[in-house]
């Protein structure tokens, strides 16, 4: 058994929580997703740690959080920190080559990562964000009030609730 600790140090002003997505935000995610097994990338992932900088640094983030145990999953704990409701739309998810829609959603192990802003914002990072960085964003959908949760409006446009489904480290 190998088990290793590390501790840090973070500015205030740096500091993401799943819980700050608000009403009208734009949902993000960094990279591709899916087929990190498969691939083998959950082994030779690289942390997005410079695109994390360059967000915080330079953009109003209201929430935060890396894709470890699949989108759906992790989208669900910024639904519930952030008590509001998502939809997504299947056909702006950025799917690694030739990952199906499930491995999208539920594979995890991306390590990419996933965030919200504001529509105002939204427009700024689509804009400015290519000029710091090679890693693509994809606004994949947005922060609503609806009492259905998680809502992806599939590619022939009909809405499917989605339930979490991924890796649970607790289980």
């Amino acid at each position: 058994v190998i088990d290793v600790s590390m501790a840090g140090v973070v500015k205030k002003r740096n500091f993401m929580l799943r819980s700050g997505a608000k009403l009208g935000d734009a949902i993000f995610v960094t990279g591709a997703l899916g087929n990190s097994y498969k691939s083998g990338t959950h082994l030779r992932f690289t942390p997005r740690l410079e695109e994390a900088q360059i967000l915080v640094n330079n953009f109003q983030v209201n929430s935060m959080m890396d894709i470890s145990a699949g989108l759906s999953s992790d989208l669900w704990h910024i639904l519930e920190a952030s008590s509001s409701d998502l939809v997504v739309y299947e056909k702006y998810l950025p799917k690694a080559k030739s990952a199906a829609l499930s491995a999208a959603l539920s594979g995890g192990e991306d390590f990419e990562l996933l965030f919200t802003v504001s529509k105002h914002e939204a427009r700024r990072v689509i804009e400015k964000f290519p000029f710091f960085c090679r890693t693509p964003v994809t606004c994949i959908g947005e922060i609503i009030k609806s009492g259905f949760g998680f809502v992806l409006i599939d590619k022939n446009k009909k809405p499917i609730q989605i339930k979490p489904k991924g890796y649970d480290h607790f289980a």
